[in-house]
């Protein structure tokens, strides 16, 4: 931490930089970060001298608050650089819960890139599954229509009147042999559904 003596410090874009003995002033590009600074109390002043006597636009605080906003501020900036958001709380914040929900938004941002990666992966898993649904759902579909034909056979010909003769069951054999050649790629089928 920079201690109240030092003339400025530089975080990120932003320039923190006593004012007077009492005061200090943030210049430079802090909208990113207005809400911390408005959040830690800071007035918004457009004609501030500074170190350079140049009127700018910038924030001013009480000296007391310089150790804990440049925290803040820093803290703020290396979870933007992670490609992180600021948000902050609603009004009446105290300094010491915002400095614990920015420090808190750090972890926030892996334990996020954790989930992202964990929701990545359920959904391949899920694309391999519904992909692996639709194969076996036809390959149910050729099942159930070869079980269909076979079972249409066994009615037709448990239906079907033979005459016994001595001819007649030489056929009947031959029926026999038929319906069982028909039958056997859709057994073998399902032998091979069940493994």
């Amino acid at each position: 931490m920079s201690s109240s003596s030092e003339q400025s410090i530089k975080i990120g874009d932003i320039t923190v930089e006593n004012y007077s003995e009492k005061s200090f002033a943030i210049f430079g590009d802090w909208k990113p970060y207005v809400e911390i600074i408005k959040a830690l109390g800071g007035l918004e002043n457009e004609r501030l001298g500074g170190v350079s006597g140049i009127k700018r636009h910038g924030w001013i605080f009480g000296k007391k608050k310089k150790t804990e906003v440049e925290k803040a501020l820093k803290e703020a900036h290396a979870h933007l650089q992670q490609g992180g958001s600021i948000s902050v709380p609603s009004s009446n914040v105290s300094s010491s819960t915002l400095s614990s929900t920015l420090s808190s938004s750090l972890s926030t941002t892996s334990s996020s890139k954790h989930l992202e990666d964990r929701v990545q992966k359920l959904e391949k898993l899920v694309e391999t599954l519904s992909s692996n649904y639709v194969a076996v759902s036809t390959e149910l579909a050729a099942i159930r229509k070869t079980l269909f034909t076979s079972s249409e056979l066994t009615k037709a010909k448990s239906s079907t009147k033979v005459e016994k003769s001595s001819n007649d069951a030489g056929d009947e054999d031959m029926m026999d042999e038929e319906t069982e050649e028909a039958v056997q790629p859709m057994k073998s089928l399902i032998q091979r559904k069940r493994k």
